[in-house]
């Protein structure tokens, strides 16, 4: 059985001078409504005209995972790696921004899914008051995605061993991975 890892951003990076993954974007206001309707909608197919959302890095620091106020944003080699990966059983597509500092811009992505699975198995998560707090995924089920999300509520990835494997090969920065439980 495959592997499968939560990207999360790596905290321990916050003084790495190449970039890292702790909450640095900031959406323009012109784009904040494109921006929630992408991360609220996950699971529905967006029908929509999107010119290239813009936004500002807060440190100045370009990484290749980071969230901005409103959602996640993967660097173009990110995108290209989960693109070269992908099952053709996730839906999923991207939607271009424009990252920028003082001094440059570069074009970055944030991941949209246009079907969600639940894929997890309730019996064997930990939950409390009916939410899960740590989720067990359904392995007969899993086998078939190489990304999803964490849940419905989550705009965090968990991605197969292949891609993570490919993620560290390139020594992409500004994301931690934990393996996630799958029974």
């Amino acid at each position: 059985m495959m592997k499968y890892y939560g990207i999360s951003f790596d905290e321990e990076c916050e003084d790495n001078p190449t970039g890292c993954g702790t909450g640095i974007g900031t959406v323009d206001e012109n784009y904040k409504k494109i921006a929630k309707m992408i991360h609220r909608n996950q699971g529905t197919m967006l029908d929509i005209e999107v010119e290239q959302i813009k936004v500002k890095l807060d440190n100045n620091v370009f990484g290749d995972f980071f969230s901005t106020n409103i959602m996640n944003i993967y660097s173009e080699k990110l995108q290209q790696i989960i693109e070269k990966h992908k099952s053709p059983n996730d839906y999923i597509e991207w939607f271009e921004v424009n990252v920028y500092n003082d001094e440059e811009s570069r074009k970055y992505y944030a991941l949209h899914f246009t079907k969600l699975f639940d894929l997890i198995d309730y019996d064997k998560s930990y939950c409390y008051n009916d939410v899960v707090i740590i989720p067990t995924y359904r392995k007969e089920l899993v086998k078939e995605h190489n990304i999803f999300l964490k849940s419905k509520y989550s705009d965090f990835p968990i991605v197969c061993q292949t891609i993570k494997d490919e993620i560290e090969k390139n020594n992409l920065i500004g994301m931690s991975f934990n393996e996630v439980k799958i029974k």
